[in-house]
């Protein structure tokens, strides 16, 4: 009995969050700006929570609440760089040129997001931990995400400082090696 109880708040839990996820990708979808290539991805990521949301409430649903749990996770650290990215605190300019390097080794599937961090190192969140690589395990091919995030955090303290954000392309090669595998 008590198993059943510990799923049961699971599931609950999870239904919670997938709630409060949808409002916040809502949130961004109505931000004033915005870039083509992010308000598809969002729409990507509010049809996916709609769709872990009708499964985790089904009668018999088609993922167990253990491979729904990180897939919600990862979504949910992914608002926090989308958010950033929409916010107009990281300069333009700055993400502007990421992404050209981007194009430049043919990765231009990716989205540059960028988050201010408290800290004073910059960082690039490994591609393993964005929602398009949580995602390849889903059973069902109706969830899916057509662009990668590259999820890159700031120091607040640099945010209007783009001469001191040349740190910015070290953690982007990590990125790009990830993806690349450019070192074997």
């Amino acid at each position: 009995m008590r198993n059943d109880s510990c799923i049961s708040s699971n599931t609950i839990l999870l239904s919670s969050v997938l709630q409060l996820l949808e409002e916040q990708l809502e949130k961004l979808s109505r931000s004033s700006f915005f870039a083509d290539e992010l308000s598809a991805y969002i729409a990507e990521l509010r049809a996916t929570v709609s769709w872990l949301e009708q499964d985790i409430g089904a009668a018999a649903p088609q993922l167990s609440s253990d491979f729904v749990a990180p897939i919600v996770d990862s979504i949910w650290h992914a608002t926090q760089f989308l958010t950033g990215t929409t916010s107009n605190r990281v300069p333009y300019e700055v993400t502007y040129l990421l992404r050209e390097v981007l194009q430049d080794w043919h990765l231009g599937d990716s989205i540059v997001t960028t988050s201010l961090i408290q800290s004073p190192d910059f960082y690039c969140e490994s591609v393993l931990r964005a929602p398009s690589e949580v995602l390849k395990g889903l059973p069902t091919p109706r969830v899916a995400l057509s662009k990668y995030l590259v999820q890159i955090g700031v120091p607040e303290i640099f945010q209007h400082m783009p001469l001191f954000c040349a740190p910015l392309y070290h953690e982007l090669a990590h990125y790009l090696d990830q993806r690349s595998k450019v070192i074997k």
